[in-house]
């Protein structure tokens, strides 16, 4: 069962980005939840770092801060005002006590938002996720325009299918982000392998309903069918690297179901085909690979 809780979208929405804690102390709650990110960093709040500010920024790309104000508001306000003029396109989420004291006032007013010092893992994901959703529905509207205003035939000629699929498509994506959580922690079950592949099956059928995408209905029936039926017994700890695979191929059919589904953006749909032929194959040789074996003439991607 799904959750309602909307954080299980960070790991697909963070993917792309890089954060950076400035504090002088630890937070296991963003340690928690740093593999998500492509880069996640911590620097301390010295006067040596703050003169260095603009140098960690842009070494390491930074996208969002989280800025520590709980034991030295003053310092915590240099570190604002340098991060601002350095650049007012990252984002600063301000760490604060609670009950809210007069001097942290106008650091609450300039910062794009605020998490009090007593947050939760799971509060602290639903932050970023109200951020990074802002950056993916820019990026989306931007490249939705871009793709109409080239006048698409494909959005065309599958503009009712898409409507008619969309909603069906954004649950198949929430269940799998979900499901592939819980493959990227560790479980491997029969149980999972079966839920997965029930989901997979579900895109078959989506995509069987048209014309122009049916010829990769069969490759994602396959997939489910692999999955829902793959035996245990038969796999040597050398080959369980291919359920990381099975992770990143669950990865790309998500943002491509959310491309075509609801931002409207295509990709050739025989190189679409192509790469997740490719990618299965190179999944189940990783899965049944003799340790005396090479993998090497096919590539992932």
């Amino acid at each position: 069962m799904t959750t309602k809780q909307h954080s299980h979208y960070l790991p697909f929405l963070a993917q792309n980005y890089n954060i950076l804690l400035f504090s002088n102390k630890s937070y296991r709650e963003y340690e928690s939840i740093k593999s998500f990110f492509a880069g996640a960093f911590q620097r301390n709040m010295e006067d040596a770092e703050l003169e260095n500010v603009n140098i960690t920024l842009m070494a390491n790309k930074i996208d969002i801060i989280l800025l520590d104000a709980t034991d030295d508001k003053a310092q915590a306000n240099r570190f604002y005002n340098a991060v601002s003029e350095y650049s007012h396109r990252i984002v600063v989420i301000s760490i604060i006590n609670e009950p809210i004291e007069s001097d942290v006032v106008d650091l609450i007013k300039v910062s794009d938002n605020i998490v009090f010092d007593t947050f939760t893992s799971e509060e602290l994901k639903d932050k970023f996720v109200q951020v990074l959703s802002v950056f993916y529905t820019i990026i989306s509207i931007g490249r939705r325009e871009v793709n109409l205003k080239s006048g698409s035939s494909d959005v065309n000629v599958l503009g009712n299918f898409l409507d008619s699929y969309e909603g069906s498509s954004l649950f198949i994506v929430d269940e799998l982000i979900e499901l592939n959580q819980r493959l990227k922690a560790g479980e491997l079950s029969k149980e999972l392998l079966a839920e997965i592949g029930k989901k997979v099956l579900e895109i078959s059928e989506i995509f069987s309903k048209h014309t122009l995408l049916a010829g990769v209905s069969p490759v994602f029936k396959g997939l489910g069918e692999f999955l829902i039926d793959l035996d245990f017994s038969t796999l040597k700890p050398s080959g369980l690297k291919g359920f990381d695979y099975l992770s990143e191929i669950i990865n790309d059919c998500n943002k491509n179901l959310m491309d075509m589904f609801v931002d409207r953006i295509f990709q050739d749909i025989y190189i679409f085909e192509y790469s997740l032929k490719n990618n299965i194959e190179f999944m189940k040789n990783t899965l049944f690979l003799d340790e005396t074996e090479d993998n090497s003439e096919l590539d992932f991607f």
